[in-house]
């Protein structure tokens, strides 16, 4: 390794089910990744945002905010993304485009707090766990 350090990592395959078939219908439309609407009524939960910041979540020490990475989504999964913060959390956040049809969900520093609370609460990866 150029930089001598040791990294872990886990990755997870599952086996083709119908269970699985149809979670990627719910989260598919014609091969395009989407957010559905419906969503909003089952992520309420803060271990719910706690698992979504470990899978796709950034923070930045420095400047003490967040990002949720969406990739490539159309808008209104962005809109449909912000608002569960906005509703089920009231975390304030703002839609990126990054281009390509990439969008990132950011959280500014004045959420620092509650996003703090909810992830200190749910430690499954305390290296992203802001002190």
């Amino acid at each position: 390794p150029k930089h001598k350090k040791e990294y872990c990592s886990v990755e997870a395959i599952s086996n083709s089910s119908p269970f699985i078939g149809r979670l990627r219908n719910i989260f598919y439309l014609d091969s395009q990744k989407i957010i559905p609407e419906k969503i909003q009524r089952w992520l309420k939960e803060d271990v719910g945002l706690a698992i979504w910041y470990y899978d796709k979540g950034e923070y930045n020490k420095e400047k003490k905010d967040f990002s949720l990475t969406l990739g490539k989504i159309d808008k209104k999964s962005a809109v449909i993304a912000s608002k569960i913060l906005e509703d089920n959390f009231k975390i304030k956040n703002q839609i990126i485009e990054m281009g390509d049809g990439k969008f990132v969900i950011y959280i500014p520093h004045t959420e620092y707090d509650k996003m703090k609370k909810i992830l200190q609460r749910f430690p499954f990866h305390p290296f992203k766990v802001p002190n």
